[in-house]
């Protein structure tokens, strides 16, 4: 029964949810097992255990939860690799922000000026980033497929082995190779015009 709860917990909250799923199934098992010892100084080690096996489970979720007593009173920031799938990401968060390797599927970056962001290896396929600002941005093997970057300014971004395909283009300052150009959708914007995101 254990096991499967904590197979459930790995399957809707992730990682998170199975270490605190099996940090109080091991527990609640230490309790039983306190129960059915007829020594009491026996007990008191496994209810001693169970207590720290549970406030360990309760840690781990504390801190990888962004609880902001423990994270020094924010939520808006994350250490990589970030998940903010489907999430809207604050230009605040921005520069205390690892996106290295970062899922950001369906997320909306969409305006933000992420110049000093490093984006090598992210899976961002349908996030937005209409209007933002990524010039000269390392977007190396990033998952961009089916993302918006309408009128987005990549001038000078390193897309080397990026994943474009279905990528929303239209009107963006982005060089792109003939490949890739086959696998956009919309047209950029015409060589010398910049997007409305290119601040310069």
């Amino acid at each position: 029964m254990a096991i499967s709860v904590v197979a459930v917990a790995g399957q809707l909250f992730g990682l998170l949810g199975a270490v605190v799923a099996a940090g109080s199934a091991v527990a609640g098992l230490l309790l039983v097992i306190s129960d059915l010892t007829p020594q009491v100084r026996y007990r008191r080690v496994a209810v001693m255990l169970a207590v720290l096996v549970a406030a360990g489970a309760v840690s781990v979720w504390a801190w990888r939860s962004d609880v902001p007593w423990v994270r020094g009173g924010t939520l808006t920031t994350w250490s990589g690799p970030v998940a903010a799938d489907g999430q809207r990401v604050r230009q605040e968060t921005v520069a205390v922000t690892d996106f290295r390797g970062a899922r950001l599927a369906g997320a909306d970056l969409a305006g933000l000026d992420l110049r000093e962001a490093t984006l090598d290896g992210a899976v961002a396929r349908g996030a937005s980033f209409a209007r933002a600002d990524l010039s000269g941005v390392s977007l190396r093997g990033a998952d961009l497929r089916g993302a918006d970057l309408a009128d987005a300014c990549l001038a000078g971004a390193d897309l080397a082995g990026a994943q474009l395909a279905g990528a929303d283009v239209s009107g963006a300052t982005i060089t792109l190779s003939a490949q890739n150009l086959a696998q956009v959708v919309g047209t950029p914007a015409r060589p010398g015009v910049r997007a409305e995101g290119c601040r310069s």
